[in-house]
């Protein structure tokens, strides 16, 4: 029978399961809101959403890379209790997640989000019919704490490697271009180790050329009128102004960083030693997150 949107949104009101788990128990009740309501507690869905109200603080960041290096993945997510966080059932959730996205390549999290592509929690899981967001809706109730998927980033073709620090704290994701004529354990080997510098250092920017107008304009008045007030004398404060923007140069863009295992050389400079000097080896972006961060 015909199961119209007014029914659906009865039974979910009663019960705060998710539109497709309502719409899919009122078909097996033949339209019967009572008879759904039983069906989705048998199946622990008709608590789901109502602990979907709950703060998600905790968590997990994983990665998936492809065998062939060449599509990168990194998630991030949410529970509410570190103690979940640090279970095997949620840690192999986020590892399912992050492997579905390089396959899938969903453009964002949920329909409602900005962004072009696919909706993750839209899409089917692998060999089944249902959605994620069903999914993840059944594993909120058998875990017994609100699950968000908070965000994930997609790189997708040259050479991708990732890091995960801390327990699933922090995860960092890094690509490199033209490495195609660099020896495989060469190029392996120095992703590897830009993720991990990426991981402790917090770069903000890969070059200075990336660094925003916006930021750069920001960081000058700061200088400037730190200088004011030091009574630093009006014509060395342009000069002053550019020392100082130097280190924030090296403190925020990649490529001027102090490396992590060498602080006697940069990263510019370790990618150029690390590849006999090749100049097309470059990182192309990365990406970093830290559980709860900006929340």
């Amino acid at each position: 029978m015909e199961i119209g949107a007014a029914q659906v949104k009865q039974l979910r009101d009663k019960t705060g399961a998710g539109f497709m788990d309502c719409k899919l128990a009122l078909e097996e009740a033949a339209g019967n809101v009572d008879d759904a309501i039983i069906i989705l507690r048998k199946k622990g869905l008709a608590t789901a959403a109502k602990k979907a109200g709950r703060t998600t603080k905790e968590g997990a960041v994983a990665a998936h890379i492809t065998e062939n290096h060449k599509v990168g993945v990194l998630v991030e997510v949410n529970c509410e209790t570190d103690f979940v966080a640090k279970t095997d059932p949620f840690k192999d959730l986020v590892q399912k997640v992050a492997a579905h996205i390089a396959h899938g390549k969903p453009g964002k999290v949920r329909s409602s989000d900005s962004g072009a592509g696919e909706a993750l929690l839209d899409q089917e899981l692998d060999g089944s019919a249902g959605t994620w967001e069903q999914f993840i809706s059944g594993r909120i109730a058998q875990i017994g704490e609100n699950i968000v998927v908070r965000r994930f980033s997609l790189f997708d073709g040259d050479y991708c490697q990732a890091y995960i620090h801390a327990g699933g704290r922090v995860g960092t994701l890094v690509e490199l271009s033209g490495a195609e004529g660099v020896g495989a354990g060469e190029v392996s080997s120095l992703a590897r180790d830009l993720a991990m510098h990426v991981a402790a250092a917090d770069p903000r920017f890969v070059r200075k050329d990336d660094v925003t107008a916006e930021d750069l304009a920001r960081e000058r008045e700061i200088y400037r009128e730190q200088a004011v007030q030091e009574g630093k004398p009006a014509g060395i404060i342009d000069k002053i102004v550019e020392g100082r923007l130097s280190k924030f140069y090296s403190e925020v863009c990649l490529y001027d960083q102090a490396f992590i295992r060498d602080p006697n050389v940069t990263v510019a400079k370790l990618i150029a030693s690390r590849t006999a000097g090749g100049s097309k080896v470059a990182v192309k972006r990365f990406a970093r997150y830290r559980v709860g961060e900006g929340e």
